[in-house]
């Protein structure tokens, strides 16, 4: 009985660990950019919340976040790690578990992503986007740090974007219709496939596929005009390539 209290006291110790002085020890370990920082370090280790700042030339993107982690993402999420990414008008959800070597990661991304978050950014590049995309139940692992399957789908609403041509004085405005990314795995092979279609039909506007190997190759075919008529680039027909692309990603 006299270990009771002491017993105790350590289990109680560890689950209220707090967030912040765990943090302190593993992000020495973790040596991420300087353009990463977690600020506003609230919570235990197990179900915390913070601020992620991620910097890039004169822009400040900001995130609050929320984790749980152990048995707190286990009874809510069913999963040994969850993460929630919020800015305004956006909100990401993210749950994974480890594999039993922990070389490898199982998950599922799904929320929404508004303009308001990648516009700071595209205006560097001299563009600029309209609509909300969709990321649903996005079904992911990695082994070694590299993708072994990838499955869901993301749908943008669409709308009015705009891009300084090189050389131009004024905007450019393109119109897009509702469009959709399913993402899938062959059993067979490994290979991921990506196709990006009008939302309700099949015909493949642009398509994708990235081999076991790390090489991933890209077809943008000539139905992407016929979608989007405003786009600066010569009439084909549907199914001809208006672009083709090949890289070693990994």
């Amino acid at each position: 009985m006299k270990f009771i209290l002491p017993i105790a006291f350590f289990l109680g110790l560890i689950a209220n660990f707090p967030a912040k002085v765990a943090w302190g020890y593993v992000e020495k370990s973790l040596k991420l950019p300087e353009e990463l920082s977690l600020v506003s370090i609230g919570g235990t280790a197990w179900n915390g919340h913070s601020v992620l700042s991620i910097s890039n030339k004169d822009q400040l993107l900001q995130f609050k976040v929320d984790w749980q982690l152990g048995l707190p993402a286990l009874l809510s999420h069913g999963r040994f790690f969850s993460l929630a990414l919020s800015h305004p008008g956006t909100k990401l959800e993210l749950t994974a578990t480890p594999n039993w070597r922990l070389t490898g990661l199982k998950g599922q991304v799904s929320g929404h992503i508004h303009p308001l978050l990648l516009n700071p950014f595209l205006k560097q590049n001299k563009a600029w986007i309209s609509g909300t995309a969709s990321v649903n139940r996005l079904g992911f692992s990695f082994v070694d740090g590299k993708p072994e399957t990838l499955s869901g789908a993301i749908v943008w609403q669409g709308g009015d974007t705009y891009f300084l041509p090189p050389g131009g004085r004024s905007p450019q405005l393109i119109r897009y219709p509702q469009l959709a990314i399913r993402v899938s795995t062959q059993s067979q092979t490994g290979d991921i496939h990506a196709t990006v279609t009008r939302l309700g039909d099949d015909g493949a506007l642009v398509s994708g596929v990235l081999n076991q190997d790390g090489w991933l190759s890209v077809r943008v075919n000539g139905r992407l005009k016929e979608a989007v008529p405003d786009l600066p680039v010569p009439r084909k027909p549907a199914d001809q390539a208006l672009i083709k692309y090949k890289e070693k990603v990994f």
